[in-house]
């Protein structure tokens, strides 16, 4: 069903896009973020780490700046390409260009790194910080910037597909070849197609028998999703969102959703749910 979201969970205001595809379920205000060290809870707005305020204040600064030239990128991007409006904006590209540890360092947000933005980065995108640029690690952080929304995806794909079921065509792609100099050739069971552009749209291992001359990402990690119905241990009830501290836990995230079940992202397949169950 659509009521649970497996994979993009939450959506932003300025994602003025998006927002003709998708319906907003609950709001999810900056509260709503749980950190757990093991030791206790935080999130951005704890008492228990007011020592990190000063460097909070100074992210969400950097942020308001960022996002507002997001939101201006976003409004060219379906005429333009993102590298290119990237590379024409001195900012973003500069940003772009920086490694994610030196932005920390230069911005001297050290201590707000350490207890929120790498689990942030982990559970955003299941890689560390320093496989980052400043560009990539700032968009994990839009929610203390911009009101963000759980997504309904109930009618996305009726939405996106109106007036195109004719040309819609389902088959097996078994090989594609060429590039985008010379144009691709695709070749699936039924027949064999050419195209200036191809956008592929599937897991990476699963592609490898496709085109073998697909770019390896810098960073690539396997997370494992999944849905659970249970009784939270006493200790992490009362939460819509935890987050966990990757080098102690084996899941990432707990993710309450409207039908009451967990979203548990996981660096396992099996992770101990009795731990957390």
């Amino acid at each position: 069903n659509h009521i649970v979201n497996f994979g993009a969970v939450y959506m932003f205001d300025f994602y003025k896009a998006v927002m003709s595809f998708v319906a907003k379920k609950r709001k999810l205000p900056v509260r709503t973020y749980t950190f757990f060290d093991g030791k206790g809870y935080s999130n951005y707005l704890s008492w228990r780490h007011v020592s990190i305020l000063p460097q909070l204040l100074k992210m969400w600064w950097i942020l308001r700046k960022f996002t507002r030239r997001i939101s201006r990128l976003l409004q060219d991007a379906g005429n333009t390409s993102i590298k290119r409006l990237i590379e024409n904006d001195p900012y973003l590209h500069s940003l772009w260009k920086t490694p994610a540890l030196s932005f920390i360092a230069n911005n001297g947000i050290e201590k707000f790194h350490r207890v929120y933005g790498d689990p942030i980065c982990g559970i955003t995108l299941y890689c560390k910080s320093e496989n980052l640029n400043a560009f990539t690690y700032l968009g994990v952080f839009f929610p203390l910037a911009s009101t963000a929304w759980e997504m309904d995806l109930s009618d996305t794909l009726a939405m996106l597909t109106k007036g195109l079921e004719e040309h819609i065509l389902l088959d097996e792609v078994v090989r594609v070849t060429g590039n985008d100099k010379i144009g691709f050739s695709i070749e699936t069971k039924e027949q064999i197609f050419s195209a200036k552009n191809v956008v592929f749209a599937a897991p990476l291992p699963h592609l490898k028998n496709v085109d073998s001359s697909l770019p390896q990402p810098h960073s690539y990690s396997a997370v494992y999703v999944l849905n659970v119905v249970g009784t939270l241990q006493k200790m992490f009830t009362g939460k819509e969102v935890v987050i966990f501290d990757q080098k102690a836990h084996d899941i990432y995230i707990l993710w309450k959703q409207i039908d009451d079940s967990y979203t548990v992202y996981s660096k396992r397949a099996d992770p101990p749910l009795g731990k957390y169950f």
